[in-house]
């Protein structure tokens, strides 16, 4: 018998393909492991030592308390006490509103005026802007003096917050006082 028998190398069989190729994919998985558990690719946004991860979206629970009127409104301060009416909204959505035809009357300045609402609303990450009118019906010539509030909360405040306005036209000043919990 001849030892000339032609021999063909593993690499070039069909099973010495398939041992080789799954080897390849065996050592960048693991290359792609190791890097990834050092830290060096795959992360986003990480959270520090001491933080909350903040949800994209969460629940806020708002409860509107009252307006304080401090200074005179409308008439150059001539009348005794106003008529308020408003409307607060957080993120273009409603949380109270009263219409002008069905304004509480006779408010003495230096006064509050109790809302006492309570909403939960959705808060994307960006937080709650609060948007808020408070008008004194002018019964005389129309033109009903208005304050407008801007308060943005962020995503997860707590607490009790309040934003003044004032108009030096009308020499009227108020404040909104709500809390977030």
């Amino acid at each position: 018998m001849s030892d000339n028998v032609n021999k063909q190398s593993w690499w070039s069989t069909l099973p010495g393909m398939l041992t080789a190729l799954g080897g390849v994919i065996v050592a960048v998985t693991g290359l792609l492991a190791g890097l990834n558990a050092a830290g060096l690719i795959g992360h986003g946004a990480q959270v520090q030592p001491g933080q909350q991860e903040v949800p994209p979206t969460s629940t806020m629970k708002i409860t509107l308390s009252y307006w304080e009127i401090t200074g005179n409104c409308g008439e150059g301060g001539q009348r005794p006490g106003g008529d308020f009416y408003f409307n607060i909204q957080a993120n273009g959505l409603t949380l109270a509103r009263r219409e002008r035809n069905k304004a509480i009357v006779n408010v003495p300045y230096g006064s509050r005026i109790p809302i006492e609402v309570s909403k939960e609303i959705k808060a994307p990450a960006s937080g709650v802007a609060i948007n808020a009118t408070l008008r004194d019906r002018d019964s005389g010539n129309g033109s009903d003096p208005e304050l407008k509030f801007t308060l943005q909360l962020p995503q997860g405040a707590r607490g009790e917050f309040s934003v003044n306005s004032s108009s030096p036209a009308y020499g009227c000043n108020a404040t909104l006082v709500l809390a977030v919990g």
